[in-house]
């Protein structure tokens, strides 16, 4: 990116709420898309350790790091706890095959599991900083028996206000709000050898509020896609701009145009 190009993002002239105004440069528009990717893959990267996944160099505690993959019910251990400036609660459901609900998880018998999440509090990144409230509602199906695979679905939502992009000198404020779903998100069992999701999908809707700046209070509308593939580098795509994403040291790693 081009230091110099980036203050203009902050004084987008006439944007139009769909994100697409007239005076929106594609270098604007990259920018933009590329701060709203951030966001957007941090959320996620904070699902998949949710879902059991590794927590990385900035893990909130849900597994603390990759030698959790290897506690196969970690993500069923739910309550509140505190992490380096984030509240976490969790709340489960435990199902049989038959729909009844249990006590407890049962490797053997329980056949689903919903959980409820919230997160929030204050986020620091290397360039990005934000207060951040999210909220899950995730169903986990396939667990009964001798399972090798885990498929996840669900929605959520979330806000990060005072969402500070910094480059260089130049500095870019926000306030973001969106709401997603995860569909088909397959994760394999044992987690030690499937460390990160091998297929799905999480699909966000955003909404971005300038602050600060010539532009104070303007808004423009994004379309997040983040495409799981096995690895912790994921594709994500903003509004046809494509990006990759680093699950496990939630940065934004190349352009890809």
């Amino acid at each position: 990116m081009r230091h110099g190009a980036l203050a203009l993002v902050v004084g987008f002239a006439a944007c139009s709420t769909d994100g697409t105004g007239p005076d929106l440069s594609p270098l604007q528009s990259l920018v933009l898309n590329r701060d709203v990717a951030l966001v957007a893959a941090d959320a996620a990267a904070q699902d998949v350790e949710l879902i059991g996944g590794p927590g990385g160099s900035f893990g909130i505690g849900l597994a603390p790091s990759l030698a959790a993959a290897d506690d196969e019910h970690a993500p069923f251990r739910c309550g509140t706890h505190t992490r380096d400036g984030l509240s976490v609660v969790r709340t489960c459901t435990f199902k049989n095959a038959a729909g009844e609900t249990q006590s407890s998880y049962d490797p053997q018998t329980t056949a689903s599991v919903s959980i409820h999440a919230e997160i929030d509090g204050n986020l620091s990144r290397d360039n990005w900083s934000a207060t951040i409230e999210r909220v899950r509602d995730l169903v986990v199906s396939g667990l009964a028996g001798n399972e090798t695979r885990r498929t996840w679905n669900g929605t959520g939502t979330s806000t990060s206000t005072r969402s500070r992009h910094r480059e260089g000198t130049e500095t870019r404020q926000y306030d973001v709000s969106a709401n997603g779903v995860m569909t088909n998100v397959v994760v394999g069992v044992p987690r030690s050898a499937n460390v990160w999701p091998l297929s799905g999908t999480i699909t966000k809707n955003v909404t971005i509020k300038i602050t600060g700046g010539p532009r104070d209070g303007q808004t423009v509308t994004r379309t997040v896609t983040i495409t799981f593939n096995g690895t912790q580098f994921v594709p994500i795509t903003v509004n046809g701009d494509t990006f990759t994403f680093d699950l496990r040291i939630r940065r934004i790693v190349r352009d890809n145009g």
